[in-house]
């Protein structure tokens, strides 16, 4: 026992370790296994996502198609107590009870079973994820990288606890779940408001790119008795520029590369334009492609802070670029990556798993690195940027790109396909009033997202500081008739039952009052 610790605990509660709770912790073996989702009837074997955010999610499992692999008794039970042994930094010691099994999923060799000796499974659980529980396991827990962090059973039976006398137990747990159904409530409306957000954001791009966010050039021309530039001949224009471009990157050249003409887009299937645009394809508009450096060119053991920066998807935000300073090369490995630079007015689309994914290249980040996961993509005449960028970021083009994307567990985007895709072009004109119309809807809607997010980040303050005063002893107010924590536990360690029959004689006396007023829990501090 902790000695020193034991005079910050209220009366009645004492420190012990987590393996003097516990009969038994199970796990389940590694082996080669279907990475698929288990089919209705199949056997599963859990992903550490299974016990990752705070509920049971059976469905995050891979498939057994051995037989012989199948073992029931590393099935999960309903009400078993589930704990992740391998994870980053933030989620290994992940917990959670499975309140609902209706597949047959087994345990794996990283998701851990609790057998308890002592009822305390809900106790336990919230006191792992409490700040003190969640300090405790990343105390213990080893290994090098903070994307893998281990904790093996010797050191999870270490794990300290803090524990008052069962009745108390159950009525901060019962106070805990009190509080946290009010939140989830609150949780549960601020996603649904941040769901209609994205089907906003949404809905506004839809609309941009299919002429129906602003009045079209041709209306206004008509209303106003001019004549106006349309998509057709813009796009005569750019292939203009095109073509001068690349003739004058062929000047000086030993070795001269023929001109190809762009095919113009096989409109059949698509939908019809607005008066004034055109349909041109991606070969058309572009002017340089570039993908990022492979793996073998570009090492995590590269980066150092205060370098070159590289961009890559994770650092695309609603079309801009929000850079890392720890993803960053020196000198030397920016001056062998020179061909990777970025120039100003590029647009960055992500090339690897979520579709339609890009920003824009200011002045800012002219010369920082394309990125591994990222396109690099040069217009090749008079188009708006940004009209450019929120093409690739509506709905039918995400679409597009997801159905001719390749790969099993991860899309990827090839210059292929984009070369090929169907671009609407409107009038120069009518793309800059689009563009400032989105940037005014869409500047309302990231206004409203940041309060939900907000809001969301005070729900997780307010969950910790629930955690924090009900592992303190001061969520509920104390009983002294209640068996002090010590006794029971040196009950249960000489082979006797947690709790005694309450004796008919026993003392009535009031509950001592809480040491916080219950008023001050919703208290908002910053962490």
């Amino acid at each position: 026992m902790m000695k020193e610790e034991v005079s910050g605990l209220p009366t009645g509660w004492t420190w012990t370790q987590l393996g003097t709770l516990l009969d038994d912790i199970e796990a389940g073996k590694s082996f080669q296994v279907n990475p698929a989702r288990p089919a209705s009837g199949d056997v599963g074997i859990l992903k550490v996502s299974a016990v990752s955010w705070g509920e049971y999610q059976e469905d995050e499992s891979k498939t057994v198609d051995d037989p012989s692999r199948v073992n029931p008794d590393v099935f999960v039970q309903q009400g078993d107590f589930l704990f992740s042994r391998a994870n980053t930094i933030e989620l290994v010691g992940a917990c959670v009870i499975a309140r609902r099994v209706t597949r047959r999923s087994m345990l794996s060799d990283k998701t851990l079973r609790f057998r308890f000796r002592v009822p305390m499974k809900e106790w336990v659980l919230y006191g792992l994820r409490s700040p003190h529980g969640r300090a405790e396991i990343q105390r213990l827990a080893t290994g090098n990288q903070d994307s893998m962090r281990n904790i093996g059973q010797r050191r999870i039976r270490q794990i300290r606890i803090p524990v008052p006398p069962l009745p108390e137990q159950r009525r901060i747990v019962a106070e805990i779940e009190k509080h946290f159904t009010r939140l989830d409530a609150a949780v549960a409306a601020l996603e649904r408001v941040k769901a209609r957000l994205v089907r906003a954001r949404a809905s506004v791009l839809k609309t941009a790119v299919e002429g129906r966010l602003v009045p079209t050039e041709a209306e206004l021309a008509r209303a106003e008795g001019r004549d106006y530039e349309t998509g057709e001949v813009l796009l005569e224009r750019i292939l203009v520029e095109r073509r001068a471009r690349h003739e004058e990157a062929q000047q000086g050249a030993k070795r001269k590369n023929r001109y190809v003409e762009p095919k113009a887009p096989e409109t059949e299937g698509l939908p019809e334009l607005p008066e004034g645009w055109v349909w041109a394809t991606g070969t058309q508009l572009l002017g340089g492609l570039q993908t990022g450096p492979f793996g073998s060119m570009l090492h995590k053991s590269d980066y150092v802070s205060d370098g070159t920066p590289v961009v890559n998807p994770q650092h695309f935000r609603h079309g801009r670029i929000t850079p890392d300073e720890a993803v960053s090369v020196p000198p030397s490995i920016a001056k062998k990556l020179k061909r990777y630079s970025l120039r100003a007015g590029d647009v960055l689309l992500a090339r690897r798993g979520e579709m339609g994914r890009c920003a824009l290249v200011g002045h800012r980040e002219d010369g920082w690195l394309l990125g591994t996961g990222s396109l690099s993509l040069r217009l090749a005449g008079p188009l708006n940027l940004q009209y450019f960028c929120w093409f690739l970021r509506s709905p039918s083009t995400v679409r597009r790109l997801e159905g001719e994307s390749v790969g099993s567990t991860m899309t990827n985007l090839n210059q292929k396909i984009l070369l090929a895709l169907p671009v609407p072009l409107p009038p120069l004109a009518e793309q800059h009033r689009i563009v400032a119309e989105v940037d005014r809807r869409l500047s309302v809607i990231d206004a409203l997202e940041s309060t939900v997010d907000t809001n969301l980040a005070r729900c997780a303050r307010l969950r910790q500081a629930i955690l924090k005063r009900a592992f303190e002893g001061r969520l509920v107010p104390q009983d002294p008739r209640d068996e002090p924590a010590a006794e029971m536990l040196a009950r249960v360690k000489a082979g006797g039952p947690a709790e005694m029959p309450m004796s008919s004689t026993s003392r009535k006396t009031e509950p001592s009052s809480p040491r916080v007023a219950q008023r001050d829990l919703f208290e908002d501090r910053a962490p």
